[in-house]
């Protein structure tokens, strides 16, 4: 089967990330991947894009992770697809949010066809307009609750796609994949796994979705999902080192 990487964050787009395009693209290749997602926080959540900068220049250095990734994925044959991590419950302190959405299948002129208005929209219309418009929803570790900045648990099964059931973070493995995976099962959502990798030396394990075909662009990716043939496990990394 073939392998692919579904949540990254990089330094360009991503507060929290290490990753430059040159390192997260060796990390991935160099382990045999066949593709990865460039899932970067939005502007709503823990983002490195100046937030007083105007719209269209916002998204366009926003963007500019995931093209230098993918500028450095065609090289080696490298699969670099586009998404985004949206976040609910921001807090203006630390801009981080409490809850996490993956959004696959948009792109840039998306986002440029859009203004900032979309970051004052409840979250239920928010997603509702992703899905009429062609974007895949999936909820990020739902029941994560280990990190300060997540007090509750918020679930919203009627406006999502899918579920991260696999998610490699050390504060997400054990308990909170184990109901992410009940969670999925219970509402027979589409299963994803994700190793929310910020490095190439963070995660002693990836979580990786595989497929029986190839995915060439994001929409089959999200098709072969759809078809449920996929599986999520678990892969150790190499470039792992012990803190």
């Amino acid at each position: 089967m073939y392998i692919y990487e579904m949540h990254t964050h990089n330094c360009i787009a991503s507060r929290c990330g290490r990753f430059t395009p040159e390192e997260i693209v060796k990390t991935y290749h160099e382990q045999g991947f066949d593709g990865i997602c460039v899932t970067d926080h939005f502007f709503n959540g823990n983002c490195a894009i100046d937030r007083n900068l105007p719209w269209k220049e916002r998204v366009e250095q926003f963007c500019l992770g995931y093209e230098k990734i993918k500028e450095e994925g065609d090289k080696v044959g490298l699969n670099i697809f586009f998404g985004f991590e949206y976040s609910v419950k921001g807090q203006p302190k630390d801009s981080m949010g409490g809850t996490d959405f993956l959004i696959y299948g948009l792109d840039k002129n998306w986002l440029l066809s859009k203004d900032e208005s979309i970051l004052d929209m409840s979250v239920n219309n928010f997603m509702k307009m992703v899905r009429e418009e062609g974007g895949f929803v999936v909820q990020a570790h739902p029941f994560r609750l280990e990190l300060s900045y997540m007090d509750h648990i918020s679930l919203f099964p009627n406006f999502t796609d899918g579920v991260e059931v696999l998610n490699a973070s050390p504060n997400t493995m054990g308990r909170a994949n184990k109901l992410a995976k009940k969670y999925a099962k219970e509402y027979n959502f589409y299963r994803i796994a994700g190793s929310d990798a910020h490095q190439n030396a963070d995660r002693e394990y990836f979580a990786v979705l595989k497929t029986v075909n190839k995915a060439e662009t994001i929409e089959q990716l999200i098709s072969e999902i759809k078809d449920r043939t996929t599986k999520v496990a678990f892969k150790k990394n190499k470039f792992y080192k012990k803190r």
